[in-house]
């Protein structure tokens, strides 16, 4: 590193690390109040092809930057001089890349997180299978629509509290 320009990149880098640490922190921090997490979960989220595109961008992008790195402070005399490992702007790009992986990991696994635990939720998880299990339900009807006078509707609708009465 010979004049400020080198300086450039290692600050650019450190300073967009710590900004990703902050937000971090303050996330955590406020996190019942801005509901950041979950807003940002669901938009990164929403889309598998997303998901698996980000994932592969940022193990390219690490391994890449890895390679870098050892090649910059291995020395074909001395081999791998850890102790100038700073001097190298791979380490600092390398930094910001896991810190925003580590940024987009986190707020992925909370919002899945979030979504498996209303699961545990009866209420939640009665108006889930409503919801989404009503189509089998009417197509289980539809087929016992000659013997509807001996369909168990406690059985069919075992989720309705209580049972509906349009079938007796």
């Amino acid at each position: 590193m010979n004049n400020s320009n080198d300086l450039l990149i290692p600050i650019i880098c450190s300073i967009i690390t710590i900004v990703i640490i902050i937000l971090v922190l303050l996330f955590q921090r406020y996190e019942e109040k801005w509901n950041i997490k979950q807003k940002l979960g669901h938009y990164l989220t929403i889309n598998p092809t997303l998901k698996t595109i980000i994932f592969i961008i940022t193990v390219v992008v690490t391994g890449i930057l890895c390679s870098a790195f050892v090649t910059e402070i291995n020395n074909v005399n001395y081999g791998i001089q850890w102790k100038y490992f700073y001097k190298y702007d791979s380490f600092y790009i390398l930094l910001v890349i896991v810190a925003i992986d580590f940024f987009y990991n986190w707020i992925n696994s909370s919002y899945d997180y979030n979504e498996i635990m209303k699961f545990s939720d009866d209420e939640f998880l009665k108006a889930y299978i409503r919801k989404n299990c009503a189509r089998e339900i009417i197509d289980k009807v539809k087929s016992n629509i000659k013997d509807l006078d001996k369909v168990d509707v406690k059985k069919l609708f075992p989720f309705c509290s209580p049972p509906s009465d349009i079938f007796h």
